[in-house]
């Protein structure tokens, strides 16, 4: 099933946090665990760092998830995440000097990293750069913007996602399509879903059926299979009859079908899950860490979020506890930060799973280029991996 809309916009930044991550751990399989789109519920809730939805909208709802990721970023095979997909798996959102989308006086725009507006705030909704271009709304329609606040791609779109690989998916009505650098259209806006392109390849879907296009649009996995994901390390997950297994960028089998539910890879591993417990395989298939967690993400920095018993903790990659499993929601790491939820609260931990910042925000997003964005009631601002305000919350 592929996910077609990212959550509307929303001024209450916090409203319904919890309930949704508590729904989220229900479907958050895949997204962590390098899951797509257009892979089933199951997989498509929250992989991805940061979602497709924009910071000026709202906190990711899905995201403990790893897209998500957003994120937000953890599945049952796997929770992007934090697009994200599905999801927190790392995301190209903003990097180095890209800037961040910050509202004044009630509307949106981009500011560098100490506040300063690099593009006037005068957009309904702004989102997180990726490949040099960021989201905007206007009218209620989505387009693009560069790094100086002109408009790139003008704004006709019902719903965008972040470009990747010089392609972003686009939706008009109940269509989606991918279009390049220029606006242009290089997947005709007809399928009923579609991934994000990774290793030249993107899921796409048309009545159930899930199959692959690569940059130019062309069909060249036919859309044979039940779900889909992401492709990583050469191989994505597909669905046969209910059963998951992997295939190369031809659509020729490599791991043959036999999980109950499957994710992209990462660092080498890939979520799934056998009698309802998730595990990770290696990309020969063998199993490098055996089924044990109700929920796992995908690996990020060595380390990977997983949930046992209702509590989220992180293990390494022989499986070892990094600590107590103390948190409600664990997501990916990303750039040596992986946010948790304690008590209610957002905070950070690092790569050895130890809290680094302290829970403490209603709402937070995956680090990106430096920062991590967080918010308090309806306010958002951005703190530094030292959990220092350096934008504030407005």
């Amino acid at each position: 099933m592929a996910r077609a809309d990212a959550p509307p916009a929303s001024r209450a930044f916090a409203f319904g946090l919890i309930a949704g991550v508590l729904a989220l751990a229900a479907i958050v399989a895949f997204r962590l665990g390098g899951g797509d789109r257009s892979t089933p519920a199951a997989t498509a809730a929250a992989t991805r760092p940061v979602d497709a939805s924009a910071i000026s909208e709202g906190p990711a709802r899905r995201a403990p998830a790893a897209r998500p990721e957003a994120t937000p970023e953890t599945s049952a095979a796997a929770p992007r995440s934090e697009r994200g997909s599905g999801t927190d798996r790392p995301d190209p959102v903003a990097t180095g000097r890209d800037p961040f989308p910050v509202r004044r006086g009630g509307r949106w725009g981009w500011s560098d990293a100490r506040g300063a507006l690099v593009a006037p705030a005068r957009w309904e909704a702004t989102r997180p750069f990726a490949e040099g271009l960021g989201a905007f709304r206007e009218d209620g329609r989505w387009g693009f913007a560069d790094g100086d606040g002109r408009v790139a791609i003008a704004a006709r779109w019902d719903e965008v996602r972040p470009f990747a690989e010089g392609r972003a998916a686009v939706r008009s009505g109940d269509r989606w399509g991918f279009i390049d650098r220029r606006g242009e259209a290089v997947v005709p806006v007809r399928w009923g879903g579609v991934g994000d392109f990774s290793e030249g390849r993107a899921s796409v879907s048309a009545r159930g059926k899930h199959g692959f296009v690569d940059g130019s649009g062309e069909l060249v996995v036919p859309a044979r299979f039940d779900g889909a994901g992401r492709f990583a390390s050469g191989l994505a997950p597909v669905s046969v009859g209910g059963v998951w297994g992997y295939v190369g960028p031809r659509g020729e089998l490599a791991i043959a079908p036999r999980f109950e539910e499957a994710a992209g890879f990462s660092e080498g591993l890939a979520v799934v899950r056998v009698d309802r417990k998730a595990g990770y395989i290696g990309v020969d298939g063998r199993f490098a860490i055996v089924p044990r967690w109700n929920l796992a993400g995908g690996f990020s920095g060595g380390i990977a979020p997983v949930m046992l018993a209702g509590r989220w903790g992180y293990v390494d990659r022989t499986g070892a506890p990094l600590g107590p499993f103390a948190f409600e929601f664990a997501g990916l790491l990303v750039e040596g930060r992986a946010r948790v939820m304690r008590e209610g609260k957002w905070g950070f931990v690092d790569e050895r799973g130890a809290v680094v910042i302290e829970p403490r925000w209603d709402v937070a997003w995956p680090f990106a280029g430096g920062l991590a964005a967080v918010g308090r009631g309806e306010a958002v601002g951005y703190v530094d991996r030292d959990g220092r305000v350096v934008i504030t919350p407005e």
